[in-house]
């Protein structure tokens, strides 16, 4: 099945997004702002790039956008990571924009990506698969924040680094691909590609 790859996070109210026809399978990719905004800095690890095959032009090209900040007015936001997108998307090649979503939803994890409703419906997710994964999400989101809080506690640190909460996410995504049923499990690998190797330390 080929699927309509748009990715749309829920938090984020866009005002618009482009989309970009490719010829490798006929389909519209709508990649999601937040998560351009939020993992665009991965183009900089030299895993990604390699498993990009990206050329010393095309990194010396994509850096300072990468490190480009936007504004934090929501209007001038939305359209500097816009502007982003079509300048990654104008440096890329087809199969790099391809690869380049595939790994996007790698790193935005399985959890996050599976509440996308655009994945959703891709997928044919039903009400209790979704009432699932919401509820997986709360749960989640509660023991990410009880672990961050021992973390500053045992640590003593001023603010978390996530030092007993990224196992969690792990698990987290485990437990989200376990609501899939066979079928959309092969789909939804079919949209994550094969998995980044070696996977950065960050990952």
């Amino acid at each position: 099945m080929i699927l309509r790859v748009a990715f749309v996070y829920l938090s984020i109210v866009l005002t618009g997004y482009a989309q970009s026809s490719d010829s490798k399978t006929g389909t519209d990719f709508g990649l999601s702002f937040w998560a351009l905004e939020a993992y665009k800095r991965i183009l900089l690890s030299s895993e990604v790039a390699s498993d990009l095959r990206l050329s010393p032009q095309q990194r010396s090209r994509l850096e300072p956008i990468i490190r480009r900040k936007n504004s934090t007015c929501a209007g001038l936001r939305v359209s500097g990571i816009q502007k982003d997108y079509h300048d990654i998307r104008s440096i890329l090649n087809s199969d790099q924009r391809f690869r380049f979503e595939q790994l996007l939803l790698q790193r935005i994890g399985a959890l996050r990506a599976l509440l996308m409703p655009d994945i959703q419906a891709g997928l044919k997710l039903t009400a209790t698969q979704q009432e699932s994964l919401e509820q997986l999400k709360e749960l989640y989101s509660s023991g990410v924040k009880n672990l961050n809080e021992f973390e500053i506690l045992h640590l003593g640190t001023t603010y978390s680094q996530g030092k007993y909460s990224s196992p969690l996410s792990k698990a987290a995504d485990r437990m989200a691909e376990s609501v899939l049923t066979a079928k959309q499990i092969l789909e939804w690998r079919g949209l994550t590609g094969s998995p980044l190797d070696p996977t950065p330390k960050y990952w």
